[in-house]
């Protein structure tokens, strides 16, 4: 679909947004991105709050406060009705992989962890949306149930019920001697690939996305200081706890003292590029342990490494209570989001506090994020283009919808005689981000329509762009009802299938929605 054919159309709030043949000029300066919070409130309880507002939350960032520009109750896209398709509406709940880490415990600690797992896994009254993997001594995944590849059938979800014996079996495989010559900076490059790896698998999936991290210990290296306070290297401080695993028991509390008390420090190597994939595929990692000799320095930091992502940290509880907590975390929770000022993005960890003003509430959220340049972010221009290429071609050849933007869309015959269908379509703008710029706010996104017959793509789609400049009182509105417009799009009786694609110029993030196609006839005009 063209520009012109778009111009127009997308009408929202009294405004329009024009069609523009080019993105911004190159050189243009990046505006420092957004931070997203899932924010759940406990009562004393135990038990989720739900009826707080924005106002009832204050954010701080490095201690300064920052002003809640997006806020908004958690939870599923309302089941589609009919002509109605939603790329987060069908399966889009609680996509978890549990990750039972050999690497990193104790033998005995990873025969316990394999043998309480197995049980509580068969207990379970379904294993869908739930995969299963090894950290071999190797450091290598050692697929239990995996993750499936795009488009194929996830299995099935009564795979728990012997996944105790798949686990077992297994160990004769990946528990044997541990690999020689492996240093502990090689089992935190290994493990926090495959941290990184799974996250990346579970992008494709709609809803909330969790790795569940079976351990008994986080894993960490340092960088010692020279005389000119520069990296000299990894090292391991002395000091550092040492368990069965040696070198490969050390915690992050053990180095607490060269880090400055704070193990998110700039001494971590590795952290910071995990932290930035863990928040950009939207993944929280949860850590759970059931090792046979607890550990004060241990257990605190699988607690701080789970709640810097969003999660929580689990200690001797079966898998479905788990399970149960992170559905109803998912369920109960607020988007919450915030923009730093440009001053902000200084290549370092920031400790993010959430507050609220109802007293006795138990506030969780995520603590950190690593805060990239905004030199070194995507700015606009050409590196912005290049970006949408790519997006645009991977939602065109993926098998399923990508629900990194979410859309819905409602589809009817045209009006007047065409031979077409009108596409009422919502895109989700809190997925969009939206800056503020001198009173207003700002974005720049890419649309899409591709058709494809029985035999595949049908000819050369072209993206469109768009850009958005909304009042407060406008962004306001779209953050509550989405941004919505309509379009009429021409078919013939070979299109089986129109795939719609949206593109965040600000962001990078994309979503696709793919819409089946009846044979259609042209409605006799008026």
């Amino acid at each position: 679909m063209t520009a012109e054919k778009l111009v127009y159309g997308l009408v929202f709030a009294g405004c329009v947004l024009y069609a523009q043949a080019q993105p911004p000029a190159a050189g243009t300066a990046a505006t420092p991105p957004q931070i997203h919070l899932n924010v759940v409130a406990l009562d004393s309880h135990n038990e989720p709050v739900v009826d707080l507002a924005a106002s009832d939350f204050q954010i701080t960032d490095q201690g300064k406060p920052q002003r809640i520009v997006s806020f908004r109750k958690a939870g599923l896209e309302p089941p589609a009705a009919a002509n109605e398709f939603s790329n987060r509406s069908a399966g889009g709940g609680q996509t978890t992989v549990l990750l039972l880490d050999l690497l990193n415990q104790g033998r005995m600690d990873g025969l316990e962890s394999s043998r309480r797992l197995g049980r509580g896994l068969a207990q379970l009254s379904s294993g869908d949306s739930l995969f299963l993997y090894i950290v071999a001594l190797d450091g290598s995944l050692y697929p239990i149930h995996p993750i499936p590849a795009p488009g194929a059938s996830a299995g099935d979800p009564a795979w728990v019920k012997s996944a105790d014996g798949q686990i077992q079996a297994a160990l004769s495989t990946v528990n044997k001697a541990r690999k020689a010559g492996m240093t502990l900076e090689d089992n935190v490059k290994k493990t926090y690939v495959n941290l990184e790896t799974l996250a990346k698998n579970l992008s494709i999936f709609p809803g909330s996305r969790n790795i569940v991290w079976i351990t008994d210990g986080v894993p960490a290296v340092f960088a010692e200081k020279n005389s000119t306070g520069e990296s000299a290297g990894p090292s391991a401080p002395s000091g550092a706890r040492t368990s069965m695993l040696g070198d490969a028991g050390d915690t992050f509390a053990a180095y607490g003292s060269s880090c400055g008390g704070d193990w998110f420090g700039s001494c971590a190597l590795y952290l910071p590029h995990l932290s930035v994939r863990l928040a950009g595929t939207k993944t929280t990692v949860d850590t759970l342990t059931y090792t046979v000799s607890p550990d004060t320095n241990a257990a605190r930091d699988m607690d701080f490494f789970a709640n810097s992502t969003g999660g929580r940290s689990y200690s001797e509880m079966e898998i479905g209570g788990v399970l149960a907590q992170m559905a109803s975390d998912a369920k109960s929770a607020y988007e919450v989001t915030y923009q730093p000022a440009p001053e902000n993005w200084d290549q370092k960890f920031h400790k993010i506090k959430v507050t609220c003003a109802r007293k006795g509430l138990k506030i969780q959220a995520k603590t950190h994020y690593f805060a990239v340049p905004v030199a070194e972010q995507k700015a606009p221009g050409a590196a912005v283009a290049k970006d949408e290429d790519s997006a645009l071609i991977a939602a065109l050849e993926s098998p399923v919808d990508i629900p990194g933007i979410g859309l819905n869309v409602a589809v009817s015959p045209a009006a007047g005689g065409k031979k077409a269908l009108h596409f009422q379509i919502r895109i989700d703008a809190t997925d969009l981000q939206l800056r503020e710029q001198a009173g207003a706010f700002d974005d720049q996104i890419a649309v899409m329509f591709a058709d494809y017959t029985a035999n595949g793509l049908k000819g050369v789609p072209l993206p469109s762009d768009f850009s958005l400049h909304l009042t407060p009182e406008q962004r306001a509105k779209v953050m509550k009802d989405g941004l919505s417009f309509g379009v009429d799009h021409a078919v013939d009786n070979t299109i089986r299938e129109v795939r719609f694609v949206v593109f965040d110029h600000a962001s990078n993030a994309y979503g696709s929605l793919s819409i089946p196609v009846a044979p259609v006839e042209a409605p006799p005009a008026h």
